[in-house]
């Protein structure tokens, strides 16, 4: 039992000795713990790959039907950032299946690859109708390099719905 319970336990009887009309105040000690209660004589600084956003960067939204066979621009390339991608949505729209990844010019695949694709088939016969990646302010995805567009490259000429949110990033 903690020392807590056996405080309080104490307490109700007392409070049970003064009779029917004594009254109880009862103050609630935090239960939460501080970040010093966990950090580490090695921890010196909080940590770097954390996500932050300023004034200056405003949430952006896509919607793009692709349909051809290969890559297939989602968005345009911005000539002195990156594309952070923070939401996505990818949607069968036919039931033959289509394999995907999400990629760069650079990189290749930033999400799946070309050995490594993702399925969607609106049946849900070779693979789920569709790919939710929820909100995540650190992002899903990245364009590894300023001046590049965030294509979707598809194994067929099926058209697939492609949605979602980002950020330009230096």
């Amino acid at each position: 039992m903690s020392d807590r319970i056996k405080s309080f336990l104490a307490c109700v009887s007392c409070v049970a000795l003064l009779g029917a009309f004594a009254f109880v105040c009862v103050i609630e000690v935090g239960m939460a713990a501080t970040v010093d209660q966990y950090a580490t004589s090695t921890q010196t600084a909080a940590p770097t790959n954390v996500a932050t956003f300023t004034s200056n960067e405003r949430v952006q939204r896509f919607y793009v039907e692709c349909s051809t066979l290969g890559d297939n621009e989602v968005v345009a390339a911005i000539t002195t950032k990156q594309i952070r991608v923070l939401s996505l949505s990818v949607l069968a729209t036919s039931t033959t299946s289509v394999d995907f990844y999400i990629k760069n010019d650079t990189d290749g695949g930033i999400l799946g690859g070309s050995s490594a694709l993702l399925t969607v088939d609106k049946d849900g016969g070779d693979g789920p109708a569709g790919y939710n990646f929820d909100w995540n302010p650190g992002g899903i995805c990245e364009t590894g390099t300023d001046g590049e567009a965030l294509e979707i490259n598809l194994s067929a000429a099926t058209t697939v719905i492609v949605r979602g949110t980002y950020i330009q990033v230096d």
